[in-house]
């Protein structure tokens, strides 16, 4: 994680949003969303503090259940000496993120399969995760949403394909159903993905570093 760069990014290109005339529709679909006071938010950078908790934070539920409220979940993480904890419905409330009724799908739940035939009016084909091209979204703004949602909220870098997690947010203001998606959970997740994915290069340059000095050893060893 010390080899990562935090750096601010641009949340909205309004300017692009005029001259493609989908501004109204973009910022309707953000507050339909939940996300406006998230995507206002403005503070310092505090890099420091910000690789200390993505370095250690764990997701938990202590009461587990079965079909267990997302809102029950804890964020747990550790800064300096100091360990803290934020639960997902103080999350939400912070950034602002709708949490009433809102749960955990389960992969094969009668509420996603059921959910994943609404596609059809975003895209006109059947939705398969991790497959579906965001190419094929028929609406702009949707289209502009979901770039918007997967390279700042979710932190990925290439935003080519429609995940599960961004499935459920970009229906979640259409869906006419007592479950949401729970945005304070899937921000959750998006942390410990980070996480993971920061342990994931650190070692697969520590294994170059390591076949660079062997290779480079040998070489040595045979003249080269």
């Amino acid at each position: 994680m010390e080899k990562v760069n935090i750096e601010p990014c641009v949340k909205m290109d309004t300017q692009t949003l005029d001259l493609l005339k989908i501004r109204d529709d973009v910022t309707w679909y953000i507050r339909k969303l939940g996300l406006s006071k998230l995507f206002k938010l403005e503070c310092s950078e505090y890099s420091q503090l910000t690789k200390e908790f993505l370095s250690t934070v764990a997701l938990a539920f202590p009461n587990h259940n079965g079909d267990q409220p997302a809102g029950d979940g804890l964020l747990l993480f550790k800064i300096g000496d100091a360990n803290g904890r934020i639960s997902i419905s103080a999350l939400c409330q912070l950034f602002g993120l709708p949490n009433e009724t809102a749960h955990d799908f389960k992969e094969n739940s009668k509420r996603k399969q059921a959910a994943f035939a609404d596609w059809t009016h975003f895209a006109n084909e059947p939705f398969l995760p991790s497959r579906s091209k965001v190419s094929r979204i028929t609406h702009p703004a949707i289209r502009y949403v979901h770039r918007l949602i997967s390279t700042t909220f979710q932190c990925k870098q290439e935003a080519n394909k429609v995940t599960t997690d961004e499935f459920y947010i970009l229906t979640t203001p259409f869906i006419k159903h007592e479950y949401k998606a729970n945005l304070g959970l899937l921000l959750a997740k998006t942390f410990i993905n980070v996480r993971k994915l920061a342990q994931r290069l650190g070692r697969q340059q520590e294994a170059l570093c390591s076949f660079w000095e062997a290779y480079h050893g040998h070489s040595t060893a045979c003249g080269d």
